[in-house]
């Protein structure tokens, strides 16, 4: 059971107000009194408990979390990171949803949680340097995760050296006509995760003297790959290699060459990003990136930066590229 501070009122014999105010520091404590409190508290193992110190410094002991979506893999994981640290540390989670549709939608939701929480979080928003200007101004303790600006703290992966990644290991399976599944064409703004894959996907197969044969658009969904695969590999030329943005718009690109009895990876290679759970089973080679180690990176930025302000600081996670049977040698 845990101790209390009632508890250790009881044991020393004086008052909750005077253990409070000696186990903090406070004035107004006699020495010998602030000592056998100090004692009888270090006996019994008692902790203060986080949440209530906070309160009694004039903070909410919450941080924001602020994402565009929660539906995906990526999302889901990347809670369960940040949820972890904040937990452990004592803190609570205010979730709040970007409906990106809406211009003014991410600074609208900043505004409503600003004096709701002590920090916030920003997970894979991509922001314009409008939006970075109006959040900086009302929120002082900021960290993107998925993303970065010059402004705010940051934890992220290199997108474009994981890409360009992919791109040499399709290369080098012999592949010359090779696509991509992007995200819808409003969120690949500059320096955000989508614009930095495609941006390091090219760069990888202009090394071998190539060029991406065609791109198709589609939502971060299994439902939005496989749309973009049907357009892909329904055209007059197709390809031999599709590089998926996301394991859940991959997943979408196999059940469409399947639905078109088009064989992975005889006929057709097939690479996504992140390592969904699904990925292992469907035997999909992808890049692996630890999506929940992520998310607890960055609620312990968000959390260091309140203790101790200073500039910002960018945090670059690794990645890996998991080779397994989606992906084979170019078809003669």
């Amino acid at each position: 059971m845990r101790v209390t501070i009632d508890d250790v009122a009881r044991e020393s014999g004086v008052s909750l107000a005077t253990v409070s105010r000696a186990l903090r520091g406070l004035p107004n404590v006699a020495p010998a009194t602030r000592e056998k409190v100090q004692r009888v508290a270090e006996s019994l193992g008692y902790e203060p408990d986080p949440s209530a110190v906070r309160l009694a410094a004039g903070t909410t002991s919450t941080i924001g979390l602020l994402a565009g979506n929660v539906d995906t893999w990526y999302a889901g994981r990347m809670l369960a990171g940040v949820e972890r640290v904040l937990v452990e540390e004592g803190f609570d989670l205010l979730l709040s949803i970007a409906d990106r549709s809406h211009p003014s939608a991410v600074v609208d939701r900043v505004r409503s949680l600003n004096r709701r929480v002590d920090g916030l979080l920003l997970v894979d928003l991509h922001l314009e340097d409008e939006e970075v200007e109006s959040i900086g101004e009302m929120v002082s303790t900021v960290v993107t995760a998925g993303s970065r600006t010059d402004r705010f703290d940051s934890v992220l992966i290199d997108n474009f050296d994981a890409a360009s990644t992919v791109a040499r290991h399709l290369t080098r399976l012999g592949h010359t006509r090779i696509a991509m599944v992007d995200g819808a064409p409003g969120v690949a703004i500059e320096h955000s995760a989508p614009f930095e894959r495609a941006r390091g996907f090219r760069a990888g197969l202009t090394e071998a003297g190539l060029d991406v044969m065609e791109t198709a658009y589609g939502e971060f969904t299994t439902r939005g790959g496989a749309d973009a695969g049907t357009r892909l590999l329904g055209a007059k030329e197709t390809p031999t290699a599709i590089f998926a943005f996301s394991d859940e718009m991959a997943f979408g690109v196999l059940s469409a060459a399947r639905s078109l009895g088009i064989r992975v990876p005889e006929d057709l290679s097939v690479v996504g990003f992140d390592d969904h759970d699904l990925a292992d089973l469907l035997d999909l080679t992808t890049v692996r990136q630890d999506v929940v180690e992520l998310g607890a990176l960055a609620a312990r930025r968000v959390l260091d930066q309140l203790e101790a302000p200073g500039a910002p600081i960018h945090e670059v996670a690794p990645t890996t590229l998991a080779v397994r049977g989606s992906t084979g040698q170019a078809p003669a």
